[in-house]
């Protein structure tokens, strides 16, 4: 993880955070990956040692290099007690005296800049013993990652992450939810009469009635294209007219019953008009707004 990337190669930029890194525990930005070399001093001269992935992170308080990945390329040590002798794959020895749990000495990158600065270098074991960072708060700050990825990036940072599950994200669950599709059409008619019923209101009218009406309630029946108009003062008074509506079919002595009420989405066919529905134990089937039925017919 270095703070200066004027000599990486193949940079790739990513945006992220870490957190923890050298005894730290605030966050801090990540900006990219590259590929580069650093120049390591020594009493005689400087030792180059190829670093592959490493993190740009401007905001880092050292610049650190993981031992672990370090012997993941091919590098070997030796020594842990007063300091480490890091010894390259071309056969350069470096030596790091300790400085608290650091392992630390001074170099440069290749084409060496003005920031030139310590290079420490975290050990396994310093590594675990800094607070891990909690799996969930990686997940959000990370862009609701999956787990899998979490946890591979998490490597590839040098952060420690705590072995608990990832819990159910909110935001998640939120954005692969899906709408429930809404029947367009019906595929077959009702089998008797009543079974199911059309609703439809309209208006409001350009001229108020005599009796001020400015609505009309059209029902009308699936199965034997039987349509009743009621006439309403309000929009709020479709309830009224259903229940109106099932009274009169109830004395007649019909013998079938409303077990299917379709309307559209509209305001006036939830609330009270849905208690009735209830109460009845009728089922409120919705459509987009294109009630095509009853709409035919109120024209």
């Amino acid at each position: 993880m270095l703070r200066c990337a004027d000599n990486f190669v193949n940079y790739r930029e990513r945006s992220g955070w870490v957190k923890g890194m050298g005894g730290d525990k605030a966050f801090v930005s990540l900006l990219g990956y590259g590929d580069v070399t650093l120049v390591l001093q020594t009493e005689d001269s400087g030792v180059p040692v190829p670093a592959l992935n490493a993190a740009h992170v401007p905001e880092a308080p050292y610049n650190l290099l993981s031992l672990s990945s370090l012997a993941e390329e091919g590098h070997t040590y030796s020594g842990m007690k007063g300091g480490l002798t890091l010894t390259t794959k071309a056969g350069g020895d470096v030596w790091f005296p300790r400085t608290g749990k650091l392992l630390t000495q001074r170099g440069y990158q290749i084409k060496p800049t003005l920031h030139t600065a310590c290079a420490a270098l975290i050990v396994p074991g310093d590594a675990k013993a800094a607070n891990p960072t909690d799996l969930n708060e990686y997940h959000l700050a990370h862009g609701h990652a999956h787990e899998t990825l979490l946890r591979i990036t998490a490597e590839q940072q040098g952060v420690q992450l705590t072995d608990g599950p990832l819990l159910p994200c909110l935001g998640c669950s939120m954005s692969k939810g899906q709408v429930k599709p809404v029947q367009k059409s019906t595929s077959t008619r009702a089998v008797k009469k009543l079974f199911r019923v059309y609703l439809d209101l309209g208006g409001k009218m350009k001229t108020r009635n005599i009796g001020g009406i400015w609505y009309t309630l059209i029902i009308r029946d699936d199965f034997s294209r039987w349509t009743r108009v009621f006439f309403l003062k309000h929009k709020s008074d479709a309830a009224v007219g259903f229940e109106k509506f099932l009274a009169d079919y109830r004395t007649k002595g019909v013998p079938c019953e409303v077990y299917i009420a379709r309307t559209d989405g509209g305001g006036e066919f939830q609330g009270q008009f849905a208690e009735v529905c209830r109460r009845h134990g009728i089922k409120q089937e919705f459509t987009p707004l294109t009630p095509q039925i009853q709409r035919r017919r109120g024209r």
